[in-house]
């Protein structure tokens, strides 16, 4: 009976100071309007008659169509709406710094007007990026107000506020509109205070975080990881309650801070439950619980989708709170009856969870008391983070008395076992441990011998296809036809081809063809182009294909000038002379794979055709190119226009040489 008690009581602690969490966790100096002095709502007036893109002169000029709040209070509407509101600043009697927020409005745009002067114009809204606000006041919860402006109130200075707001009603409803004055010095102040805080508690958080995770790498013991990832969701959660997400993590995307809190409360729901199902090794030990508590986890991931259906209908917006208390309060409720049931079998683990959740519990009472002003501190206002603290420091000490005893039952278990093997048991457990190595050696054996001819075949189709054809043959189990509406063709061949085959016999030509063409494979290669054949001494590369580049006739070039170059270098040396032509042309072709038998890689369509035609049109070693090619290199290579010249079944075409290329074009 006593136990009974005991346990309820417990339980609802343990439930109280969870879901007292979040209301704990409101940005410390904000949520307890350390430095706010004035509320405006009946003092502003508004108008909805102006275009969006109105500028002020256009609001200062028309002064008749303002509404005050006092007579008829701003219409609160659940679709997007933009307007102007204004308002007038009190009167000082010295110089006073001041800062100005209001509602959650996407967008907000000040005007701080001086005896009829306009004097700044500063933005904030929750969807303006940190680096496009005008003031950046951090450890705020981004999502609760539009952000802050700042002003100078001078003595015998009247000061009149425009605001151009705008919102689509998308993230956040808005409730009324109001403005609020806070006194920059003690906001300031406030919020050095509260980053000291923050950067204490996630210094801690991180060193939790990199020592465990650590620990999960060296002995592979999966409480670890989920410590881990229990732990970071959870301050990834406390920081978007303080706006640092979106200050650190996502700072050009404020939108994603909207998600983020849901997103991790079930990520670290899911790390928690499944922690403690490890921690106190519920399958072992409580089989019926440890189900409970795995489905009641994985349906934490349910709360990802609780932002976009709110997005999506948001009249589901009053029902986010009450299903994560209820999501909260089943958890906690089996959680409890895990910690009963341990607590009853003398689990050794179990009085660091019960010591964890009374750190979290005392701690979050203190934030609510501070919140609700009874006790108020800087210590007490971040009660909730201490506990929090504490708590994950507890429980990553159980973790480490759960590796002793982990490592104590596997020692206890071998003496055991090795104890009770009898002399016969124990040589065939050897013999079937020798025929298990020897077997692991001829597979790895065979592994080696299939990972060789893997790689030769690899290297043979790498010498047939281009790479990207390989990976698609690879992946579908063939390669679809394709047209590429922008390729460069490179076209060469030897000029007295005939004669030189008549004059040398055929292994000096082969041994001379082979010689060359390799050098031609590696210039090609190195240039980026992909080598599509070889015909008799004609030799065809392609730059563009099979994935496609924006620089391909520039590379097509590039390479042709380096081939003839190389037949001028080797010339000098070589007894027999070669005389190369090259053209080069640009346009669409169409690629594939052809053939059953020595089946190839190829390409066609008139660029082909034309780009043969301009080899054939060539002097010696020189490369003849299309004007439509020319127009693309033209700010690269310096040519030669050759004028209309005659292609066999082309008719006339514009050709240019290429002369050199110019200083400075390779590295562009």
């Amino acid at each position: 009976m006593n136990l009974g008690k005991k346990a309820r009581r417990l339980g609802c602690l343990l439930a109280l100071g969870i879901m007292c969490c979040p209301v704990a966790s409101q940005a410390a100096f904000f949520g307890r309007e350390a430095g706010k002095f004035l509320t405006l709502s009946k003092e502003i007036s508004y108008r909805t008659d102006l275009p969006a893109d109105a500028t002020l002169d256009q609001v200062l000029t028309s002064t008749n169509a303002w509404v005050s709040q006092a007579d008829k209070p701003f219409p609160l509407t659940k679709d997007p709406v933009q307007f102007w509101a204004k308002f007038d600043l009190p009167d000082v009697n010295q110089l006073r710094h001041v800062l100005l927020d209001t509602s959650p409005w996407e967008k907000v745009d000040f005007f701080f007007v001086r005896d009829g002067q306009l004097i700044s114009h500063q933005r904030a809204g929750t969807l303006v990026p940190p680096a496009e606000r005008s003031i950046l006041i951090s450890m705020t919860p981004w999502f609760s107000h539009s952000g802050f402006a700042e002003v100078e109130l001078l003595p015998n200075a009247h000061l009149t506020v425009f605001a151009h707001i705008m919102t689509t009603e998308q993230y956040r409803p808005i409730q009324w509109l109001r403005f609020y004055a806070w006194d920059a010095e003690q906001v300031r102040a406030g919020e050095r205070r509260d980053r000291l805080f923050q950067g204490i508690y996630l210094g801690i958080i991180l060193f939790l975080v990199v020592y465990n995770l650590g620990l999960f790498f060296a002995i592979r013991e999966v409480s670890y990881l989920y410590y881990v990832v229990m732990e970071t969701a959870g301050a990834l959660f406390w920081g978007g309650f303080y706006g640092m997400n979106c200050e650190y993590l996502w700072p050009r995307h404020p939108m994603l801070e909207y998600f983020s809190p849901w997103i991790a409360f079930g990520i670290s729901g899911f790390a928690a439950l499944q922690f403690f199902r490890s921690y106190l090794e519920t399958r072992k030990f409580f089989p019926r619980a440890d189900a409970l508590l795995k489905w009641t986890g994985i349906s934490a991931v349910g709360f990802f989708l609780v932002p976009f259906l709110i997005l999506s209908s948001p009249g589901l917006a009053v029902f986010e709170l009450p299903v994560m208390a209820a999501w909260i309060a089943v958890s906690s409720a089996i959680l409890l009856g895990v910690i009963v049931l341990a607590y009853v079998q003398h689990h050794p683990l179990v009085r660091n969870v019960i010591a964890a959740g009374a750190c979290t519990i005392i701690g979050a009472a203190l934030a609510v008391s501070a919140a609700f002003g009874f006790w108020t501190n800087d210590f007490t206002v971040h009660g909730a983070q201490i506990g929090s603290c504490l708590s994950g420091i507890i429980l990553s000490i159980g973790l480490g008395f759960r590796f002793r005893n982990l490592q104590t039952e596997l020692t206890q278990q071998q003496l055991a076992e090795a104890q009770s093997l009898s002399a016969h048991e124990r040589e065939k457990r050897e013999l079937m441990e020798e025929q298990s190595r020897n077997l692991e050696i001829k597979v790895r054996e065979r592994t080696a011998e299939l990972a060789d001819a893997q790689e030769k075949s690899d290297a043979l189709l790498g010498n047939i296809f281009p790479q990207a054809v390989i990976e698609e043959l690879k992946t579908k189990g063939e390669s679809e036809p394709r047209r590429y509406d922008e390729v460069s063709i490179i076209f060469t061949d030897f000029a007295g081809f005939t004669e030189t085959v008549a004059s040398i016999p055929p292994k000096r030509l082969v041994q001379e063809l082979d010689e060359i063409f390799r050098s031609f494979d590696n210039l090609v290669a190195q240039h980026g182009l992909e080598k599509i054949k070889t015909i008799g001494d004609a030799y065809m590369a392609a730059a563009g294909l099979p994935v496609p580049t924006a620089d391909h006739a520039v590379c097509c070039v590039r390479t042709a000038l380096a081939l003839t170059e190389f037949i001028e270098t080797r010339n000098r040396t070589s007894a027999l002379k070669w005389r190369l032509r090259a053209g080069v042309h640009t346009g669409a072709v169409v690629a594939g794979i052809v053939g059953k038998h020595k089946y190839a890689y190829d390409v066609w369509g008139d660029t082909v055709n034309i780009a043969s035609r301009l080899q054939s049109a060539s002097d010696l070693n020189r490369v003849n190119i299309s004007a439509y090619t020319y127009e693309q290199v033209r700010d690269h290579f310096d040519c030669e226009y050759r004028g209309k010249l005659t292609a066999k079944g082309k008719g006339e075409i514009d050709m240019y040489y290429v002369l050199r290329e110019r200083d400075g074009s390779s590295s562009m």
